[in-house]
């Protein structure tokens, strides 16, 4: 599975964001998938420096929660970012915006 990594500085909240691209890696999910928060291992003989992620397979960006070096081994623990992930989706959507207590009654 391809791995794409970033560095990312801004406020989580924000549906634009602007990433600065890092390594690219090939690894893999724990067996048990959950893809709201994966836990991502991949091999490298470096240490890493990102703290965002795009996985291809699962179409989806993620937030580093957690990230561990064990020699060559890097597990990452990830959370993912539902405003960037479905962008497209919610710029293009629409809707009214209503204030106050009793709405429609």
């Amino acid at each position: 599975m391809l791995i794409k990594t970033y560095n990312y500085n801004g406020e989580p909240n924000r549906v634009n964001k602007t990433l600065q691209e890092n390594k690219e890696y090939t690894g893999v999910l724990n067996s048990t998938v959950n893809v709201l928060e994966p836990v991502i291992r991949f091999r490298t003989p470096n240490v890493v420096t990102f703290n965002y992620v795009y996985i291809e397979s699962l179409n989806r960006y993620y937030f580093v929660k957690e990230l561990t070096q064990d020699g060559d081994l890097c597990t990452v623990h990830l959370k993912v970012d539902v405003l960037f992930t479905y962008k497209d989706k919610i710029l293009a959507s629409s809707g009214t915006l209503t204030k106050g207590e009793n709405v429609n009654k």
